[in-house]
């Protein structure tokens, strides 16, 4: 079992990925290098309770730690923006993207954010 422990990496992932981010005057598509930044197990467990209020998940306020947390520049940079208050009103087109590539880089199950989204709006339609 010590060989087959010694084989998994400690250290989070960092890959490189390519994003749209919008139109040139050509109708041609503007791509942006960034890098997605991995997760510790227990990073990852800290964001979810950190986003969790009397048993309820802000999916919203999650998405945003994750991309603060995971989006860097390219080649080993810096994080892009890591106030996640600042992620809130970037426009999804852009947001959703780096969003599904730092959830299977950090292991969130794809429907996991969506779920937590889904329980959220209904409580808060029950409680009205």
């Amino acid at each position: 079992m010590n060989d087959l422990w010694s084989k998994i990496p400690k250290k989070p992932s960092r890959k490189p990925i390519d994003v749209v981010i919008g139109e040139d005057d050509d109708g041609g598509e503007i791509v942006q290098k960034f890098d997605v930044l991995g997760m510790t197990r227990s990073e990852k467990n800290k964001l979810v309770s950190d986003c969790t209020e009397k048993g309820v998940l802000d999916s919203d306020q999650l998405e945003c730690r994750v991309l603060a947390y995971c989006i860097c520049e390219p080649d080993g940079g810096p994080q892009v923006q890591p106030l996640w208050q600042e992620w809130v009103d970037i426009p999804s087109e852009y947001a959703g993207p780096l969003v599904a590539q730092c959830s299977k880089l950090c292991g969130f199950d794809d429907s996991e954010l969506v779920r937590a989204g889904a329980t959220a709006k209904k409580s808060e339609t029950t409680a009205s």
